[in-house]
């Protein structure tokens, strides 16, 4: 118990500090077109090997609430038909009211996208609009999770991503030269400094609203790797060369840092406006790190500043962030919950974990709501 009760008192005492440091972090002029993610702790939809939910699987009850509070849940997309529709049945039968369908991983979609290799499980087929229309059989608000950057799996899942193998180039590299997929977790990164990574998750995010425009988007991995100092794509290197007249130092670049920063916030905030103005009529949330920037600093993840340019209408960012804020302890949940609540600039849907090792739902639920959240989101309410 010692260990909680340091950490919640350690996070405490650095509230403040976060967020003065957040409003003085260095800017950076990125020149980027007009329309131009969080580490977690381990355990989440990271390190989770990608499995189907079983037809006959017992599901997590969603504690029940009147009126428009959210309860949401992850899931991985199945290609049969009656899995899914027993997944979302027994998801509404419960309480929840909101899913987040994994609909672009592994740098592949499950609808026949015109600018990304689509699952095989799904050729010929449109998976996303099969679990919208579920979905609303269901009467449960069906959201598009985009894995926005993190493309392709560690070897120890035998996946390839074909956008990375493809586009060798576009991949982001550490600032020894090595890349992400080769280092750290194994986890293969695109880089957002690169022009047509994000033009192809705008197009992405576009394709989500043509699709069905009452299909939510939903961000994930819209960050750099944890582990290591990333960022150093030769085309993001070249494009602060270009804006600062010099290359970046590696230890201890103010510039250096906001630029990269400023990249994956314009990304969160052009594929939010992509959505928007190619019909998109439900909300852009984004799963994000709760502890930033206590946490995992680089992967330079400011999700506080993803609340849109106001170029246009379209363009005022994400609606809700879903912080993950896994914890074994409740303690450290409260505390952990009073500091996205108070830095968040927009609605909190608080990302909780079940399952091994975790308290159960109503646990969480109870130490979430004493410090005022409402709205959640479950990752591994299907087992």
């Amino acid at each position: 118990m010692k260990q909680p009760v340091f950490l919640l008192l350690a996070l405490t005492a650095t509230f403040t500090l976060a967020g003065a440091w957040a409003q003085t972090a260095p800017a950076a002029t990125v020149t980027a077109p007009p329309v131009t993610p969080g580490a977690v702790a381990p355990g989440t939809p990271e390190e989770t090997p990608v499995t189907p939910p079983s037809a006959s699987a017992e599901f997590t009850v969603a504690p029940r609430v009147a009126g428009g509070t959210v309860r949401a849940a992850w899931i991985r997309p199945t290609a049969d038909l009656s899995a899914a529709e027993a997944a979302m049945d027994g998801l509404a039968a419960r309480g929840y009211t909101d899913v987040f369908v994994e609909a672009f991983y592994h740098g592949q979609a499950i609808w026949p996208s015109k600018v990304a290799p689509q699952d095989p499980a799904f050729a010929e087929r449109d998976g996303l609009r099969e679990y919208a229309d579920i979905g609303e059989a269901y009467g449960l608000r069906v959201h598009a999770w985009m894995e926005a950057l993190y493309w392709q799996p560690p070897t120890k899942y035998g996946l390839h991503s074909v956008l990375l193998q493809e586009h060798p180039d576009w991949e982001t590299l550490d600032v020894n030269g090595r890349r992400s997929s080769e280092v750290a977790e194994g986890m293969g990164f695109a880089d957002p400094g690169v022009y047509a990574v994000r033009h192809l998750l705008y197009d992405l995010a576009a394709e989500v609203a043509v699709d069905d425009p009452n299909v939510g988007l939903h961000l994930d991995y819209l960050r750099y790797p944890a582990g290591a100092d990333f960022g150093y794509n030769p085309k993001t290197v070249q494009g602060f060369q270009d804006v600062k007249g010099r290359r970046p130092v590696r230890y201890l670049d103010a510039p250096w840092f906001g630029f990269r920063r400023d990249l994956v916030t314009d990304l969160a905030n052009g594929m939010a406006r992509s959505y928007r103005a190619a019909g998109g009529l439900s909300s852009v949330s984004a799963a994000v790190n709760a502890q930033y920037p206590l946490w995992h600093l680089e992967t330079l993840q400011d999700w506080s500043r993803w609340t849109g340019g106001g170029r246009d209408k379209f363009d005022r960012g994400v609606d809700a962030f879903v912080p993950m804020a896994y914890s074994v302890s409740t303690l450290y949940l409260r505390g952990l919950t009073r500091y996205v609540l108070g830095r968040s600039p927009r609605p909190v849907w608080l990302g909780l974990r079940i399952g091994a090792g975790f308290p159960r739902l109503e646990e969480l639920v109870a130490a979430a709501e004493a410090e005022g959240a409402q709205n959640y989101a479950v990752f591994d309410a299907l087992p």
